[in-house]
């Protein structure tokens, strides 16, 4: 865009994170995120994927 100077594009981008609220979320969605990616891969077991699983055994 011609006339805006990136100082005034990062000023602007670095006052979206002054607002407290922003900030929470922004935070509370890297803890979730990095929870995500450190649990283990855990397959889950109901009665019916039991059930598909003992099926094929026999």
């Amino acid at each position: 865009m011609p006339g805006v100077s990136r100082g005034h594009v990062q000023r602007r981008l670095v006052a979206q994170f002054t607002d407290l609220f922003a900030v929470v979320l922004l935070v509370s969605s890297a803890i979730t995120f990095l929870a995500y990616v450190l649990e283990r891969p855990q397959r889950p077991r109901t009665r019916a994927s039991s059930y598909c699983w003992s099926a094929r055994a026999r």
